[in-house]
């Protein structure tokens, strides 16, 4: 026998122990856990995961498409199918994640569950650890408070649009003396601002209920860019310089996201800067992101404490405050970043500095979007099957 054998069986037993207890530790989890394959079939699954499925037994999972095992509803009862870019399924193959959903599996659906998956690398196929878990008494209370916001949203834009077409009539009708001429400007406003808080009021609760009607699809980001661009104002259009690296792929994002997200940052830079300051949005690729940066001359922000604060609900900057303007609710920058991180991605923002590295006024958002990996091709969609090329 060689030399080396006993050290080998030694690793081998100490390996096979340490598997063992692995196991043990993954059956005593409180959550159900599954690994799914390139094909989204089962190849492990816990104790929880059998119990829930299998009745008891793990071999009873393995190898069943996971969208055979259960049928998941969002939080409102609306079935999701395995082809809608809102199932778990589709949004794998954009990267790791989390969404809400009820569980059904043949009987009543669940309470509120958590799905999070995760993609396990270094294998040499594609595979996915998903948990599943219950939401504990404070998230659920939490989700409802936002379900709450959300159908309060909604029910308050019906009279706030016959406010609004009522104060339009009133305006171009009546002829009224100069102070209240100047009232109902200030009434027509404040009805505007209002719309545009319940706006983004309904947004942000979409989103924070796994809501939002996400529509993904591979797209040139230039052609996505360029197709905001040609729905903005003339004049809000001449002043953005649209500057594309050739480096930049083709992406899988959704275009309207995007498009929300660009036309927030163009009304902050609009509403603080003057007339004439431009506008730069460029577009490159990094080693694991595309960087699409976005850059004003407008106040910018003096403290370097707001760069990561400025993303929080309702933070609105004192040194921006000016009497001439109508106040902001503080929410276009925190949906921004909701938004980025739906479709896989993030933002950060920093000072803006000129070619010598000096500061100078205005402020630089970089937002940054998942970069297709390589072998799954410029033409992958959410949902579609990633191998791996060996």
């Amino acid at each position: 026998m060689p030399a080396e054998q006993p050290a080998a069986n030694a690793l081998i037993e100490q390996l096979r122990e340490s598997l063992g207890l692995l196991q043990v530790a993954f059956d005593a989890a409180a959550e159900a856990m599954l690994i799914l394959d390139g094909e989204r079939r089962i190849r492990w699954a816990n104790q929880k995961a059998a119990d829930l499925w299998g009745r008891g037994f793990t071999p009873l999972l393995t190898g069943k498409p996971f969208a055979e095992l259960v049928v998941l509803e969002q939080l409102d009862g609306q079935i999701v199918l395995p082809e809608a870019p809102t199932h778990p399924l589709q949004l794998m193959g954009l990267g790791d994640g989390e969404r809400r959903y009820r569980l059904s599996c043949g009987g009543p659906s669940s309470a509120p569950q958590l799905l999070r998956w995760t993609a396990i690398q270094g294998l040499r196929g594609s595979f996915v650890l998903l948990i599943i878990r219950d939401l504990g008494p404070l998230e659920t209370a939490l989700l409802e408070q936002r379900r709450f916001v959300n159908r309060l949203a909604h029910e308050l834009r019906t009279p706030l649009a016959i406010l609004s077409g009522s104060l339009h009539q009133i305006a171009r009708k009546a002829r009224l003396p100069g102070k209240q001429e100047q009232r109902l400007q200030q009434a027509r406003e404040e009805a505007q601002r209002m719309g545009d808080l319940l706006d983004k009021l309904l947004v942000l609760s979409e989103l924070d209920t796994d809501q939002f009607p996400w529509r993904f699809k591979a797209i040139s980001l230039r052609n996505a860019l360029e197709s905001w661009m040609q729905g903005l104002p003339a004049a809000d259009r001449a002043r953005i310089s649209l500057n594309f690296n050739s480096d930049v792929p083709e992406l899988v994002f959704d275009p309207n996201a995007l498009g929300q997200v660009l036309s927030h940052l163009l009304q902050n830079s609009l509403r603080f800067s003057n007339s004439e300051s431009p506008v730069q949005i460029t577009a490159s690729a990094g080693p694991e992101h595309i960087e699409i940066q976005f850059t004003d001359w407008g106040p910018g922000m003096r403290k370097a404490t707001d760069h990561s604060s400025i993303f929080e609900r309702f933070t609105r900057l004192e040194e921006h405050r000016d009497a001439r303007r109508g106040e902001g609710a503080g929410l276009g920058l925190s949906l921004v970043r909701s938004l980025m991180e739906g479709m896989g991605g993030d933002v950060v923002c920093r000072p803006n500095h000129n070619l010598d590295g000096l500061q100078q006024s205005g402020m630089v958002v970089v937002l940054r979007l998942p970069k297709p990996s390589q072998g799954d091709g410029a033409s992958a969609v959410p949902g579609e099957q990633r191998r791996d090329p060996a």
